[in-house]
């Protein structure tokens, strides 16, 4: 027994495929809104990993900064203070002048205890003792003493480092003594 094959209607000889078409379409937008979707997402997990380094590194750098200023703050930690630049501490003679952050050696590290875990080391810190500045003698004082009284500054520079060994962030704090 022979069967015949079923005749196809006339509607459906009409139709050349539109519908695989259409659904290619479809199929190449949402692969191309995927992509753009994951690319998105990438970029905002690097920026995010990229400003918690940098919040690391500055709290890293902070830290060196009240490292030094207690440095200061304290009398026995500074009468060792030799300011000649082998212990971290120097002597700047000139207002105009100072030591160069990218070049200066950060003698000094911070207590491992002050720094953040997850920085990439401890911070470090220098210190300059800046030049006396004379204040001017007021009308109220004259008469009352020999010189005018003079006010010490130190600059304390601070190096942070970030989660990644790349990241480092540089800090400046004027302190009076």
């Amino acid at each position: 027994m022979i069967r015949k094959a079923p005749q196809i209607s006339g509607a459906c000889q009409h139709q050349r495929g539109a519908v695989l078409i259409v659904a290619l379409v479809i199929l190449l937008v949402l692969t191309v809104l995927g992509t753009a979707g994951v690319q998105n997402t990438v970029v905002t997990e690097r920026m995010a990993g990229n400003y918690r380094d940098m919040a690391v590194a500055f709290e890293s750098a902070e830290a060196g900064l009240r490292s030094g200023e207690t440095r200061l703050a304290d009398d026995a930690l500074y009468s060792a203070l030799s300011f000649s630049g082998a212990d971290g501490s120097y002597e700047v003679t000139d207002l105009s002048q100072s030591v160069d952050p990218a070049s200066a050696s950060y003698a000094i590290s911070t207590a491992a205890t002050e720094v953040s875990p997850k920085a990439n080391g401890p911070s470090a810190y220098y210190l300059e003792r800046l030049p006396e500045i004379q204040l001017p003698n007021s009308s109220i004082v004259q008469g009352f003493q020999d010189r005018a009284p003079t006010l010490q500054y130190y600059r304390v520079t601070a190096k942070g480092f970030g989660v990644s060994p790349v990241v480092e962030t540089v800090l400046q704090s004027t302190y009076l003594r």
